[in-house]
């Protein structure tokens, strides 16, 4: 591992970000360990309960003498907006930084970062009138992308042609509101001054991500992650539940739907995917202070 800069991320808001499975909760003990550290989470999925394995949530919330914020407290069938997060991460922060802690954020979600670096843009609602035009608009195109050159020329400069809910997005508040999403976020700034953020990204090398992925379920496997799905879908329906990887896949095996093979291999399929989305949305959208691998 690269050396860190520990002195001077005393008192800082760290924010750790990258792919699944990449050793980001190692780091971000690794750097509590010497200094008076929180860790909050910035992982949609580790948000809730009863998916502990599951979505590889730290088994202790106070782990090697470092406390774990916003870890399994919202029940399985709540959807948690971003805005909503925020809310919560900006407490905990400020709650460590006024004792003269270091806040360690550390998650996969990129919406929840670029939410508290940048701040977040509030944007009227989408109507579903507005939200059936854009369907048809890309319809007519054969593209999102296409149809956001045409009609929202700068945001498509600065999105990727893959990005399809960014540009879907971007296309409805276009209509909704006659602006580009681009002037609605002029405004917007982070409550926290930029100073106190020092942003790294864990990008490990893509073959070691996937192996890692296959490992990180074999060892759910052993923990028993079956039996923790078969729990909650005693207690909640599938379709009131957020889309974590694995829960269907699982729900498929336990409906004798697919082998217990077929549904491994979907599950790290899934997880593979989801990285190199992961992936793309890093290396476009935040700048890091450091890159490291371990």
């Amino acid at each position: 591992m690269q050396a860190l800069p520990l002195k001077n991320l005393a008192g800082k808001i760290v924010c750790i970000y990258g792919p699944t499975s990449s050793n980001k909760s190692a780091l971000a003990i690794k750097i509590a360990q010497p200094i008076s550290a929180v860790i909050i989470n910035a992982d949609a999925m580790q948000l809730y309960k009863n998916v502990q394995i599951l979505t590889a949530q730290p088994n202790n919330l106070i782990e090697n003498g470092s406390t774990h914020k916003l870890y399994r407290f919202i029940d399985i069938d709540n959807i948690y907006s971003v805005s909503q997060w925020l809310y919560k991460a900006s407490a905990e922060i400020k709650s460590a930084l006024s004792k003269g802690q270091t806040a360690i954020v550390v998650g996969g979600t990129g919406l929840y970062f670029n939410s508290l670096i940048n701040g977040l843009t509030f944007i009227p609602k989408i109507s579903d009138q507005v939200k059936s035009y854009v369907k048809e608009i890309i319809a007519s195109h054969n593209d999102p992308y296409v149809a956001l050159c045409k009609y929202d020329k700068n945001l498509a400069e600065k999105l990727n042609k893959n990005d399809t809910g960014r540009i879907i997005r971007g296309l409805e508040v276009k209509f909704e509101t006659s602006k580009s999403i681009l002037e609605w976020q002029k405004n917007t700034q982070s409550i926290f001054s930029q100073e106190l953020f020092y942003k790294i990204y864990v990008k490990l090398e893509r073959q070691v991500v996937y192996d890692n992925i296959r490992e990180r379920f074999e060892k759910m496997l052993q923990k028993g992650v079956i039996d923790e799905v078969k729990i909650l879908l005693h207690q909640y329906d599938i379709k009131s539940m957020p889309k974590i990887i694995g829960l269907a896949s699982i729900n498929k095996f336990l409906q004798n739907h697919c082998s217990h093979h077929d549904m491994v291999l979907e599950v790290q399929k899934l997880s593979r995917n989801y990285a190199k989305r992961q992936y793309s949305w890093f290396n476009n959208q935040l700048k890091p202070h450091l890159q490291i691998s371990f």
